[in-house]
């Protein structure tokens, strides 16, 4: 079921006697805290993340063409740690020692 307002997700709230997942996307622009507040037990995004992640990969590339120097464009780049963490990679080195991997 879509709802494009709020007034529409406490109708399905009041509606609909059982756990609620909010969606929320370009085409259904209410606020999470909206959802929250309405008593959903869920909200995801699906895509949010992705644009996100788009319009900074945007971003970077259009700093590095400009200044042509990576070392100028440090500020729009997560660092190795951040990254680690991201991939989990201290957890890779568990599961090599664990199983004899190199």
């Amino acid at each position: 079921m879509l709802a494009l307002n709020v007034e529409g997700i406490n109708y399905f709230k009041k509606k609909i006697k059982a756990p609620l997942v909010g969606i929320f996307a370009t085409v259904e622009p209410i606020a999470i805290k909206e959802f929250k507040t309405a008593g959903y037990q869920m909200v995801i995004g699906s895509l949010v993340s992705l644009y996100m992640a788009g319009r900074g990969l945007v971003d970077g590339m259009k700093a590095l063409k400009e200044t042509g120097d990576w070392n100028r464009v440090q500020d729009k780049m997560i660092n190795d740690e951040e990254f680690f963490n991201i991939v989990g990679l201290h957890g890779y080195k568990e599961l090599y020692d664990r199983y004899n991997i190199c």
